[in-house]
């Protein structure tokens, strides 16, 4: 269609392949509790929310997102959006960051390079050596993933992780929120 996707709630959907939105672009979407392999936004898009939802990656295919948000989210990745998009990831747990527009609030990542253009508060971060980014009230984690989480020997998704932290109140960002 020549019309962007807009106007769009989806919830409790779990898809084994991938999640294209139009190649118009899409506008006021919102996708909550939904499971897929990837999210692939083509177009311009707008006004998107994506919440509680387990995803191997959403790709922006190098289009503008303005106020592109997602929340309390497991993502592999989130990439290819243009430089002036406005990409916010709160409270999510990231495998691979990637350079670009992305602001990072309250989240836990690993296995990611060194990022540029990103910015990131009160995030629990596996390596300590990123230096091309900004960060704010951060925490370098050293130590392996079996003794941050109380369930789990790593990051893998898995449907009956509580990922419950080990040691709650060693990461308490400064909006005084547990990450």
């Amino acid at each position: 269609s020549d019309e962007p996707t807009s106007d769009v709630y989806l919830e409790g959907i779990r898809v084994t392949s991938i999640i294209n939105l139009s190649e118009a672009g899409a506008k006021n979407v919102m996708i909550v509790k939904c499971r897929a392999e990837n999210i692939h936004l083509y177009g311009i898009v707008e006004d998107i929310t994506v919440r509680q939802s387990v995803f191997g990656s959403i790709g922006g295919r190098g289009y503008v997102a303005n106020n592109f948000v997602v929340e309390n989210t497991w993502v592999s990745s989130i990439n290819g959006f243009a430089a002036e998009s406005s990409v916010a990831i709160d409270h999510s747990m990231m495998d691979i960051y990637q350079s670009g527009p992305y602001y990072y609030t309250n989240c836990i990542t690993w296995n990611w390079n060194e990022p540029e253009g990103v910015t990131m508060y009160n995030c629990i971060l596996q390596k300590g050596n990123i230096v091309n980014c900004t960060r704010v009230d951060c925490w370098t984690y050293f130590g392996g993933y079996s003794s941050l989480f109380t369930d789990g020997t790593d990051c893998n998704w898995g449907d009956n992780r509580t990922w419950e932290l080990a040691n709650p109140d060693s990461f308490i960002g400064n909006d005084g929120t547990q990450i």
